[in-house]
């Protein structure tokens, strides 16, 4: 093609001199990186540009130097992608860091090492103003990452605009020492207005100062941000950029600050801003050619591999906007379908978030390789069925939709609506801005036709079934291209359902409904395998495929928690690890697992863990989440034998085990206390409610009360749960040292194998109370080192490390787990000898405690991660000849399946949390969060299909 004979003739303009120690350093490196099986020593990156903004179609590659002043200075006027793909080995010397930086105009780019966003810009800020880069390499604390390349990938998107200046990018960097430095004195700059248009001036929260001296320790904490400032007198944010909402009088920063007497700390949405004092910095300079290779860990390039073969060409929700919006990549083209009254011009064109909560949406099956999906949708009087399916495997295949009205609905006043647009037009999602033009036809009745700007992805046209009326009523469509088709009373044969398609001739209703039953029968016949738990699996699968979503800022697609949660999503470490664990119960979905699996781990902060949260706008910097990635990487391995994944996240998980050595173990006992770290914005840093977020307990009861020691940012108390989850990782992680790697790595499996013995046997002596008979929290420096006897099944967890002995197992599943004064399951799962109160089982705290009446998120509700690991705790090998403790576990999984399946029935709702109330109505958390499906997997597990 003529775009890809004159896509670029690069410029590579060197303004750098590598010193030829540094380059022979890197080469040193790069040569010992190979040896260890990570990357080859080719020099150089790797550059493919394709000639639209999707990355869709055939690129044109080549090879390039380094990223000093990169340019495209032939394709001005032109829309294209492109990506650099390589690794990256800075020469630094011990004791330095690099600060990294770009140079970057006309065109959007997004530089990142090992998934982290390092620096972003460009002409399109709408795509990136939000994200939050990590400038600084290397990334202390990671032991299995020294002396290894990072991956290194950078994306970029051109459109054109009104910036006439030529598209370049330039990777640049400064020396700074490792060691941090003391916060520099700050100049006060005045009053500032914030949460304009509701955005933040100064976008970091560093989170509350309650009771110091405001300026000072926020200033200390916003140490590496040139401005910092406060607000509603505790609140402390941090920012890179000065003040841009405007300066406001000095009498609307009111708050007097805590500590400070006479100082004030902002207002209502007003802030106290300070400017650091900025030292003198070194010469930002082009980064040398040598520290750059084009060869790549093969696992990374079977994972983009399998990214792209995931979504290319496919059809689904994938933007988190809307459940009835689907989306065909790479092209970007969206068509929603929506419902509108004709008499009045009212119309829904979206299924989102609430509608889901409210049951104006009611989700159904959805096939895991999208062929086929299904949703309930009302508006007013008129309540209808959505089906959709493309066919299984075939890129840019037809999509077909059939909109069927429900028995006993009059909906001759209704139209469907499908509105065409491009994903540039109003996803509000970071970066996607993928252009094109829509045209309805003028000649052809019911048609629309969208077209990705640039060449390499096919245009798609959508037409209405021919025996469907188009209608031409005046609608308040929120949209520029529409067609609308009226529904009519299910008195024909088509049961008065409107029928849409791709291709290229219309179709009847009758042959798109033919084509829907198709997908339809294909499906259920899957769910069918499972026997009498088909609907298990079909609403364990919906609860995660409703939520899948896709982003370029990640390599493959993932699915948050919930489409109503993070800006402008956010993954959580455990939640979305269990996620994995579910898509990865059949063949047809471990791709899916892989790519959830890997996007969560690869969250791994500079120091070394996977973060509580991460969402583009902003991470958990301090703290941590429940470890529990090498148990599922590990049940992965085994279901499905692939060694690529288990290589590619190995150095991760054996990084994040280490770090809770590192960090989180406390002196006397060596057991793990939970905490958060200073120094790093985020929310609610070095507190105990922060502390108790590491828990992913938030508000339990078994954290009431306030022992956080600020000396060592711990809380005051051996933690049984994490302490037990811990250990569950090392020996996972030393299973997976032998079994996945050839040659075996002996030396990881015996210090791991150490490390897990030694953790272990400190639960079995310390955390076993013979008064209770389980396995309790105990204070560590206060209160004589007590047990803290706040029972909740994390007490069972010292089992999922084979911690427990025999007798130990089996006298708490007796006297606790089957005890309906404490966790209500049932000695044939059956409820029998419940109360109502605690009638569904394992209550997030024992049904006996104080905070059990009342109820409140983890203060007694129950929750699919809890029933998954205590589920775990019972299958393990060491208890399978404890007769109660294999009948607990069945009772168990049979009690929290039926919990789950009476959500199912009454809601189409997969819970976060369940009321364990024998009448609770409805869902206690988000109604359609993933992991409560978790309550009825845990039942597959028992059929032995995993």
């Amino acid at each position: 093609c003529s775009f890809c004979k004159s896509s670029y003739r690069l410029q590579s303009l060197v303004r750098f001199k590598a010193v030829s120690d540094a380059n022979m350093r890197t080469a040193a490196m790069l040569r010992s990186a190979t040896m260890a099986g990570w990357v080859t020593m080719t020099l150089g990156l790797q550059m493919e540009i394709w000639p639209n903004a999707g990355q869709g179609g055939a690129p044109a590659v080549s090879t390039i130097t380094d990223l000093d002043h990169v340019a495209w200075p032939h394709l001005e006027n032109k829309v294209y992608s492109a990506r650099i793909l390589g690794s990256f080995m800075p020469p630094y010397t011990e004791g330095e860091q690099w600060d990294i930086s770009c140079n970057i105009s006309g065109i959007s780019a997004f530089l990142y090492l090992d998934d982290h966003l390092v620096c972003q810009g460009g002409n399109d800020p709408d795509a990136w103003a939000d994200n939050k880069p990590e400038r600084r390499v290397p990334w202390p604390g990671t032991p299995s990452s020294q002396g290894k390349p990072y991956f290194l990938r950078l994306r970029l998107v051109h459109r054109p605009s009104n910036d006439s200046a030529a598209a370049s990018f330039s990777m640049l960097y400064s020396r700074v020492s490792s060691t941090p430095l003391p916060p520099p004195p700050a100049k006060y700059l005045g009053c500032f207005h914030d949460l304009v248009n509701g955005k933040r001036d100064l976008p970091y929260n560093a989170g509350d100062e309650p009771n110091d001296d405001g300026p000072t320790v926020c200033g200390a904490k916003c140490h590496a941000y040139e401005y910092f400032g406060l607000q509603d007198k505790t609140n402390c944010f941090c920012g890179h950029d000065a003040p841009a909402q405007g300066k406001v009088s000095e009498t609307d920063c009111n708050m007097p600050c805590p500590g400070s007497h006479g100082v004030m700390c902002g207002g209502a949405d007003r802030n106290s801003v300070y400017r650091h004092t900025v030292a003198p910095t070194p010469p930002t300079v082009p980064v040398p050619k040598a520290s750059f290779s084009s060869s790549l860990q093969p696992a990374q390039m079977q994972r983009l591999n399998m990214s792209k073969s995931l979504v290319h060409g496919r059809w689904n929700t994938w933007a988190k906007s809307s459940v009835t919006a689907h989306i065909l990549l790479p092209a970007g083209i969206m068509l929603k379908f929506g419902l509108c009254e004709l008499s009045s011009g009212s119309c829904k064109e979206d299924g989102e978030k609430g509608d889901i909560d409210s049951g104006v949406v009611r989700l159904g099956p959805h096939a895991l390789d999208h062929s086929y999906t299904q949703l309930y949708f009302s508006f007013n009087d008129a309540n209808v069925s959505v089906e959709t399916s493309q066919q299984s495997g075939k890129a840019f295949g037809d999509l077909h939709v059939l909109v069927t009205p429900q028995a006993g609905f009059n909906v001759s006043n209704y139209a469907v609506v499908v509105i065409a647009q491009f994903t540039d037009e109003n996803v509000p999602q970071a970066s996607w801005r993928l252009p094109g033009d829509v045209h309805v036809s003028a000649s052809e009745s019911g048609t629309i036709t969208a077209t990705p700007l640039g060449t390499g992805i096919p245009s798609v046209t959508m037409r209405g079934a021919t025996d469907v009326p188009v209608t031409a009523a005046p609608l308040n469509v929120n949209a520029a291209h529409y067609v609308a088709y009226q529904l009519q009373s299910p008195e024909d044969g088509n049961q008065g359902a409107v029928g849409v398609s791709t291709g290229s001739a219309a179709k009847t209703v009758a042959a798109i409904a033919a084509v829907i039953a198709d997908a339809r029968t294909k499906e259920y016949a899957d769910y069918a395998a499972y026997g009498s738990l088909a609907e298990v699996k079909e609403a364990s699968q919906a609860g995660m495929m409703w939520n899948v979503q896709w982003s370029p800022d990640i390599p493959g697609t993932f699915a948050p928690v919930s489409r109503g949660w993070g800006h402008p999503w956010v993954i959580f470490d455990w939640d979305n690890i269990f996620g994995a664990y579910q898509l990865s119960l059949t063949a047809a979905g471990k791709n899916l697992a892989y790519s959830q699996l890997a996007a969560v781990i690869k969250t791994k902060t500079a120091e070394g863990m996977v973060p509580n949260f991460w969402q583009p706008s902003q991470i958990s910097y301090d703290r941590t989440e429940p470890i529990v990635g090498s148990k599922v990487l590990l049940e992965m391995f085994w279901k499905h034998r692939d060694t690529w994944i288990v290589e590619l996240l190995y150095p991760d998980l054996y990084d994040w085990v280490h770090w809770f050595f590192r960090k989180r173990r406390e002196a006397p006992l060596g057991l793990i206390c939970l905490g958060s770290d200073p120094g790093l914005p985020t929310t609610d840093t070095s507190n105990m409610q922060a502390a108790r977020y590491e828990s992913g307990l938030d508000n339990s009861p078994m954290y009431d009360g306030e022992f956080f020691n600020t000396t060592n940012n711990h809380m005051m108390l051996y933690d049984v749960g994490m302490s037990s989850m811990v250990a569950m990782e090392l020996k996972a992680l030393a299973n997976l040292s032998m079994s996945a790697f050839d040659p075996p790595r002996q030396r990881d499996h015996d210090a791991l194998m150490a490390m897990y013995t030694e953790l272990s046997g400190l639960i079995q002596e310390h955390l076993w109370d013979d008064e209770s008979g389980i396995f309790v929290n105990r204070f560590s420096t206060i209160n004589n080192s007590a047990f803290y006897r706040r029972i909740s099944p994390t007490s069972f967890y010292p089992m999922l490390a084979a911690a427990a002995t025999t007798e130990q197992a089996g006298a708490m599943v007796k006297n606790w787990l089957l005890n309906p004064k404490h966790f209500c399951v049932s000695e044939n799962g059956d409820y029998a000898g419940n109360t109502d109160d605690c009638y569904w089982g394992l209550p997030s705290i024992q049904a006996s405690d104080v905070a059990f009446p009342p109820l409140g998120y983890w203060r007694g509700y129950v929750w699919g991660p809890m029933i998954q690991l205590t589920y775990w705790a019972l299958q393990d090998s060491k208890y399978s000849d404890v007769t109660v403790v294999q009948h607990g576990r069945k009772a168990l999984a049979k009690q929290a399946t039926g919990m789950m399946l009476n959500q199912w029935h009454a809601h189409r709702h997969i819970c976060e949390n369940f009321n364990p109330h024998r009448n609770g109505t409805d869902c206690t958390g988000d109604k359609f969060y993933h992991w409560g499906g978790l309550a009825g997997f845990v039942s597959l597990l028992e059929a032995g299909h995993y």
